[in-house]
């Protein structure tokens, strides 16, 4: 997958490709706000739902695009931000629901930073 989404659907669109492991993609190399890019390529993972992802998926930071790249001009940067599956699996896609669980424990403030609106794994 290759996409320039919309800055501000960048969360929802990767809840929809990375939220279920059990079919998530084995590759995506997206265009997405700067300062998002940056988070979810952090190692270890800055934020929760990074590591939720982190056992499925590894991100990379490939290079800063600059605002003036974009018509029209946004407020920010862009980041490309490459995604792909891991092989093997760090954990089985079954396990999701307890790895996320346990993040949600152990994460400082019980996960808030998480947001809400998480689909249940099956």
């Amino acid at each position: 997958m290759i996409a320039n989404p919309p800055f501000n659907l960048t969360t929802a669109l990767l809840r929809l490709l990375l939220d279920d492991p059990s079919r998530g993609p084995c590759a995506a190399d997206l265009v997405i706000q700067w300062e998002v890019a940056r988070k979810f390529a952090a190692a270890p993972p800055a934020t929760l739902l990074g590591s939720s992802w982190a056992p499925w998926w590894s991100m990379t930071l490939v290079e800063r695009v600059p605002r003036t790249s974009f018509r029209p001009i946004p407020d920010v940067d862009g980041g490309w931000l490459r995604i792909r599956r891991r092989q093997p699996d760090l954990l089985t896609p079954g396990l999701a629901p307890v790895w996320e669980a346990f993040l949600r424990e152990a994460w400082p403030a019980g996960g808030a930073s998480r947001g809400r609106g998480r689909r249940q794994h099956s």
